[in-house]
């Protein structure tokens, strides 16, 4: 955004030079009567025509953004639908391998506690509040070790990739979540807030809109059995 603001500037300074000083240069040394009619007729004129065109430039930045931004869905608990829908906080009741879950953040907290009591508890609250009960549980960053029903994976495993999978399937998702996700089309989804190193977090934000996207093209392959 600050790139393109001083590009517009810039491109406004260009357009004075132009329209406002490059006449009056152009006319130095001219009689009396010829530079005081530029300087004091065109020169208005000009610097009119200068602001002019760096409207125009602030007007294509906003269009060009715009544009963007229709391109692109960052997926947020606090924007607007379908980004808040698609959220990990997000309230989505459904049932992951028997247990069930108030939202995906439930579950994902779960992976990082190794005992199932406390798993099936934190699967059960929202997702706000099991952001917060599963941070007591960030000890799993120390072996890089998250937990499943009495079984361990090691964070960089494939086998966990396999477990984030059947997180993110379509079997797995609430009606509300599944008609936002097809509601995005074939716009990206990105999570800007998320974060990318694997050792920090039990789902980065490359994972979190991988899966994401691809669970769309699944419902999108096996059509309306999964609206039921």
């Amino acid at each position: 955004m600050l790139k393109k603001c001083l590009l517009s500037i810039l491109g406004g300074i260009i357009c004075t030079i132009l329209f406002y000083f490059l006449p009056c240069i152009y006319f130095y040394g001219y009689n009396d009567a010829l530079w005081n009619k530029v300087t004091y007729d065109f020169q208005p004129i000009g610097l009119m025509v200068a602001i002019f065109a760096f409207s125009i430039f602030i007007f294509i930045d906003i269009v060009e953004d715009g544009k963007k931004n229709n391109e692109v869905i960052n997926i947020d608990s606090r924007g607007e639908y379908p980004a808040n829908v698609l959220s990990n906080l997000h309230e989505c009741p459904f049932y992951f391998d028997g247990v069930y879950c108030a939202s995906r953040e439930g579950l994902l907290q779960a992976f990082k506690t190794q005992f199932v009591n406390e798993q099936v508890r934190l699967c059960g609250l929202s997702g706000r509040e099991a952001q917060k009960s599963g941070q007591q549980y960030n000890n799993w960053k120390d072996d890089q070790f998250l937990y499943w029903k009495g079984k361990s994976f090691e964070r960089g495993s494939q086998e966990y990739q396999e477990l984030l999978k059947g997180v993110f399937d379509p079997e797995n998702m609430s009606l509300d979540v599944i008609i936002a996700l097809l509601s995005t089309d074939n716009k990206k989804l990105v999570h800007t807030i998320g974060k990318s190193d694997v050792a920090d977090t039990v789902l980065t934000e490359q994972e979190f809109c991988a899966l994401m996207m691809n669970a769309r093209d699944i419902l999108r392959e096996k059509g309306l059995r999964y609206l039921k």
